[in-house]
């Protein structure tokens, strides 16, 4: 928090009960906490469970992953859902609980924006990037016809990118995963040929794509093949 950065991938509904008491963690947290725990397949048969809509075998199928015996019914399967959540998410990491509770106590106390659950859940939905929130960052004024052709091509690119990838946008730009700058400054390059490339400067979150591209595709796969890498090279002189 010091620095700017939340660790917004962690369990929200852990981070409430490390900081505020197991008991205080809202029901609706904890839930959706749950949903994002379980895997991918799992995640739509708690939902319509907790919609009302019981597959019975395929519920038995989740909870009994989770060491859950008991007969899932449409009137007790939110009760068995939030049991097996609370303890996959709240009890079992206590060890880790435990070593991180002062430090986030006295984060929270010197925080007034996350001084309270409802804060702290509020900071979580901030900090989490989204296309529209990141388009909403950036910061330019294209000059002339090609640099708002180019600025067009990286709106579509930002636009279409899935959420991993709009991740790897964010860290190669401003050095984080989340939302922690006020904006990105665009600044547009003439480089061509060989030598074109976007460049980002994470010092200042600022982003140069070159103004050269004749076609969204060139912006796109130039983009991608950026992102891709596990590792950036980063110089300094």
């Amino acid at each position: 928090m010091n620095l700017g950065y939340f660790p917004y991938m962690l369990s929200q509904a852990l981070i409430v009960s490390v900081t505020f008491g197991e008991n205080a963690v809202p029901e609706e947290t904890l839930l959706k906490s749950f949903q994002k725990y379980v895997a991918k397949d799992e995640q739509e048969v708690v939902a319509e469970a907790l919609k009302g809509n019981l597959d019975v075998e395929e519920l038995i199928e989740v909870l009994d992953r989770f060491g859950c015996r008991k007969l899932p019914t449409q009137e007790n399967a939110k009760d068995l859902i939030l049991d097996v959540a609370h303890k996959e998410i709240v009890q079992k990491p206590q060890y880790v609980a435990d070593a991180w509770r002062e430090a986030l106590k006295m984060m929270v106390k010197s925080k007034d924006e996350i001084a309270t659950i409802e804060g702290l859940c509020n900071l979580y939905q901030t900090v989490a990037p989204t296309n529209r929130k990141v388009l909403s960052m950036v910061r330019t004024d294209p000059q002339n016809n090609s640099e708002r052709a180019a600025l067009d091509f990286l709106e579509r690119f930002v636009k279409g990118m899935d959420t991993l990838q709009l991740k790897s946008f964010l860290r190669y730009v401003t050095g984080a995963d989340a939302l922690c700058v006020p904006y990105i400054s665009v600044q547009f390059s003439s480089l061509d040929g060989l030598a074109r490339r976007p460049i980002a400067h994470t010092c200042g979150s600022v982003l140069e794509p070159p103004s050269t591209y004749n076609t969204f595709p060139e912006l796109r796969e130039e983009f991608n093949n950026i992102l891709a890498k596990s590792k950036w090279q980063n110089d300094i002189s």
